[in-house]
């Protein structure tokens, strides 16, 4: 319950919603004065975003960083396992020296 607080006062509402949905599932019928403070924290929270919704905020180009700006986000977007996507015209390290080469700094 305190958990869903804390996001409406972060401004996730919609992860906040979410806890307090799964809390009203779970709250037994006995328990009535936790039902009604999870009814009261869903009506502040109002009704949930439609798809419509999302779609057209998603769609507007001034909440698109990139495009505002002609950036391409492309680059840092992290890939499939949350790393940052590699730059394939970015310089590649130096390779490790071979064994039968000296390192840089040693000599003879």
């Amino acid at each position: 319950f305190w958990l869903a607080q804390v996001r409406m006062d972060l401004g996730e509402d919609a992860v906040a919603r979410e806890l307090l949905l799964r809390l009203a599932a779970r709250v037994p019928s006995e328990s009535t004065e936790l039902r009604e403070r999870v009814a009261t924290l869903l009506d502040e929270l109002g009704p949930a975003p439609t798809p419509a919704d999302v779609g057209d905020t998603a769609a507007d180009p001034e909440t698109d960083a990139g495009a505002s700006e002609g950036g391409d986000t492309s680059v840092d977007a992290p890939d499939d396992e949350g790393r940052p996507s590699a730059d394939p015209e970015a310089e590649t390290p130096p390779d490790e020296p071979a064994e039968d080469e000296p390192a840089d700094g040693v000599g003879p």
